[in-house]
Parts: C-alpha cells; structure tokens; sequence
C-alpha cells in the first residue's frame, strides 16, 4: 500500500518523532501525526459504502490517562475515548478498522474529537467496491473561466474573500524566508489555512514564491553550491509535497539584474539558475502550472526580461508568464492600446499564456482608481492569452502600497463596485 501526503484536513498541526514505532514492519507512516482540534473531509467518487481504517501512535505521551479523544466517521462515534498509552504504549502502532460506513456526499468525513489532551492520528486508509478517491484538483482557470483572485490580508484569509475573489495567493506566507526562516524548521500554519480555505471553497493557489532574490532565507546565502543546492531542491520537494494540490507556481521571480535575482540560485547552478530552477519544480510539482514572474514586465523592461528568459522557455520547462502590474500611470500613464501591444509581443516571443500577477492601483481619489480600472482591467479580462489576474491587496491601509485598497472603512470603493459589476455576467 503507497500512502500520500497529508491532504484533505482543516484544522490541527503536523509533527514528527525519530524514534522508531515498534508493531509494524514500516513504520514510516507512524513517526509523523497531525493533532489538534481537525478533522478529514476526503473526496470520492461516488456515494456508497466505504471501509476505513485509522492509523495511530502516542509519540508524544509516557504513560496512560494523559490523553483521550475519539473519533466519528460520517457523523457516528467508531472510537470512544481511546488511550493511545494504554493500547500500544509509547511510540507502538495501534489501528482499527470500520466498515460498511455509508456515504451520501461523496467525502468520507472523519472527526477528531477531543477528550483529555489532543486528538492525533498518523494516517488513514479508505477501501470500496462502490467509488474511489476523487483525485480531481481545482482548474487554474474554475469551470473554464478566467479568475479574478486576491492575496491574504496581514496574513490572514478575510471571511468575505469568497465574496469577491476566486483564487487566492498568500502575500508573505508562502516565501521561502518566511516558511523556513531557521533552517530545517518550517512554519506551515499560515500557509495551511490558506489551502484549508482553497479546498473548502473550491478556488485555486497560486504558490510565491520558491526561488527570489528577497525575502529568502537568510542562511542560504552562507553555504556551499552544493548544500545550496541541495536546500533549494529539499525547499521545493518539501513544499510540493505538502502541497499537491497548488495549481500555479510563481517558481523564479524578479531574476533581472536591477531586480531581485537569486544570487544563491546563481551560484548554486551557475549561469543556466533559472533553467535548473524550473527543473526542479517539474520534478517535484508535475501537476502545476510553473511561471516565471516578474515586474514593469508590461512597461519598462519587457525586453531585458524576455532576452534572460529565452533560454529557461524554450527548454520546455516554463508554463506561463506572470506579469506584474503595479505602476501603469506612473511616471507615465500607460494606454490601453500600449498594454495590449504588450501583451500580444510578449505572447509573441514566448508563445506561452499570461498571468497578470499583481494588479493595484496606488490611488487615494477614487475617481481616479476607478478611471484607470476602466481602462487597464477590460485589456487583461478580454485578451486571449491572459488566463486570470490577480489583484494585489484589497482593504484600505493593509495593502503593500498606499491607496490601493478597494474596500475603505468597510465600504467598497467605486472602482470595486464597477469590477464586480463588469465580472456579473463573466464568472
């Protein structure tokens, strides 16, 4: 039996032990657990009847009455204030197998529900004649349309998201230096929400970023080529790993030179970094869908950016462009027409489809925010090759730059209200 990664689950932390699980002849599955207050809803194929079994190890208590939790399946209790301790011991594997569980929802839900201390578990196993796991994840662009997606708000995920946007990226939780900002130690919880809500509401993650010049650990840039890269691919490996399901990638960001390049990526792969990046991802995130990102991409400097890229495109590895949009009206107001020429040379050149990444408008009047969302957001919904934007930041005074936010003292600001009014009959 082949065991996947830890998917499916909203709520509760993982954790790990070294130590050896005695009772079962691999014991791999056994050292790691997920615990807290969580629960499991799995995606099937069809309704019917399924069998489950649960996995478990006290990896973390000496002895018996120091926890006790149970669980129910599909609603029903199947395990009632179990001592892990008192089955199997310290670091001893213990399993328990339920049948015949009807399901009428197509997910097999499991519950963990806390007694004394915790609720763990290490893993579960779902058998059927009836249906199967649904491994189906969300298409980048939902139901064949293009999104309209948003990024977290001081780090956390807005009850009214769902409201107005249909993929999300984290602004901060996903970079490098913020998961694993000591090395060999990961802070997934911020990014772990953000997937629990993607799953739950059926939108697409964008991943950003793996390999940048900023905001990367600060420790990597201290070692060997070989340990760098070593570490570069153990980062993406463990990301990929984690999470399966990421639609897109944001895999090299900002590598011209007066940008923000991975010097560490340089020396760690010399001159070919960006290729060598992409490869990696591919190795570890077949499913998604790899970018190269960067900004004044549509303004300033789109032929220094398509001249470094030419190599890492044509080698295949490189799925679509990520174009930033931050500055179209300063110094100068970009045109309409100027942002599709744009658009339609660097298509051109690169033959791949288009991601407008990070679209604001750095307006305090709102006259003037919603005059430039009229001009610029019509030109990337409607171009052929522009698969969906996302708009960088959306409530007035947390946004990265200053008067960019569409919802001000609660109240959407007028270029909002003409967005969702333009989206109404498009989604």
């Amino acid at each position: 039996m082949t065991f996947i990664a830890d998917k499916y689950f909203q709520g509760g932390s993982p954790n790990s032990t070294t130590d050896r699980i005695t009772g079962v002849a691999d014991d791999s599955m056994y050292r790691t657990e997920r615990y807290g207050a969580f629960k499991y809803e799995v995606p099937v194929t069809a309704n019917g009847r399924y069998t489950i079994t649960l996995h478990f190890a006290e990896i973390y208590l000496t002895s018996a009455g120091l926890r006790n939790f149970s669980v129910a399946i599909e609603g029903t209790t199947q395990l009632r204030d179990i001592d892990l301790f008192s089955l199997a011991g310290h670091d001893g594997a213990y399993s328990h197998t339920v049948e015949n569980v009807q399901v009428n929802d197509k997910k097999v839900t499991i519950e963990m529900i806390a007694g004394v201390e915790n609720p763990t578990l290490a893993g579960f196993a779902i058998y059927s004649a009836d249906g199967q796991l649904d491994t189906t994840t969300p298409d980048p662009v939902p139901s064949g349309k293009k999104f309209v997606g948003n990024i977290t708000t001081g780090g956390q995920v807005r009850s009214d998201f769902i409201q107005y946007w249909n993929q999300i990226t984290p602004e901060n939780e996903g970079k490098w230096g913020s998961v694993e900002g000591t090395r060999n130690q990961y802070n997934w919880g911020p990014l772990d929400r953000i997937y629990d809500y993607a799953r739950q509401n059926k939108i697409p993650v964008k991943a950003h970023t793996f390999v940048w010049g900023a905001q990367a650990p600060s420790w990597i840039s201290g070692l060997s080529a070989a340990d760098q890269r070593a570490e570069i691919e153990q980062w993406i490996k463990d990301y990929c790993t984690r999470y399966p399901d990421t639609a897109m990638i944001d895999v090299v960001n900002e590598a011209v030179e007066g940008h923000a390049p991975a010097r560490f990526a340089a020396n760690a792969f010399g001159n070919d970094w960006i290729t060598e990046s992409f490869k990696l991802a591919r190795k570890h995130c077949p499913n998604a869908e790899l970018i190269y990102n960067d900004f004044n991409f549509l303004t300033w400097d789109t032929e220094a950016i398509l001249t470094l890229i030419d190599r890492a495109v044509k080698s295949g590895y490189v799925d679509a462009i990520g174009l930033q949009a931050h500055s179209l009206y300063d110094p100068k107001v970009w045109t309409a027409q100027e942002i599709k020429d744009k658009l339609d040379l660097i298509h051109r050149r690169t033959g791949l489809p288009m991601y407008v990444s990070e679209y604001d408008i750095e307006a305090p009047d709102d006259q003037t925010q919603l005059r430039h969302m009229q001009t610029h957001f019509p030109i990337f919904y409607e171009h052929e090759q522009v698969k969906g934007v996302t708009l960088w930041g959306y409530i007035y005074g947390s946004t990265w730059r200053t008067g960019t936010g569409l919802i001000r003292n609660g109240q959407p600001r007028p270029a909002l209200t003409w967005l969702m009014d333009y989206l109404k009959d498009k989604r």
